[in-house]
């Protein structure tokens, strides 16, 4: 399977060669480096995608997970909410609220939809 990764990682780099303000382009890329075990190119793809998108939710909040995963509590709330800052701005159909909370040694995400375009909460 890593041959598969790297080969569809070779190809968004192609892409990004030929369109380099692509900033989905580059949260996908961030993706397949999740997906390689590789968290710095992952981190670097995902902050890449945010400066060329400033406006887009979509690479911070996958940005905050990446944080979270690695055991990035705080920094990874504050990527969250500009995440969820930035969706709300764009009128996304569900927004969800987190919240990283420290449980005796370890730490709980909990995350609630707070709107969605069919009024659920």
């Amino acid at each position: 399977i890593n041959g598969q990764l790297d080969k569809a990682a070779d190809a968004y780099q192609r892409a990004l060669t030929l369109d380099p303000t692509n900033f989905e382009l580059l949260w996908r890329l961030g993706d397949l480096a999740v997906a390689r075990k590789d968290p710095i190119g992952a981190e670097q793809s995902y902050r890449r995608s945010a400066e060329i998108g400033p406006k887009e939710w979509e690479p911070h909040l996958k940005l905050g997970t990446l944080q979270y995963r690695q055991g990035r509590y705080a920094e990874a709330l504050k990527t969250f909410e500009t995440a969820r800052e930035l969706a709300v701005r764009e009128g996304a159909k569900a927004v969800v609220a987190g919240e990283i909370s420290s449980v005796g040694r370890s730490y709980v995400l909990t995350a609630r939809l707070i709107s969605a375009a069919d009024g659920a909460q």
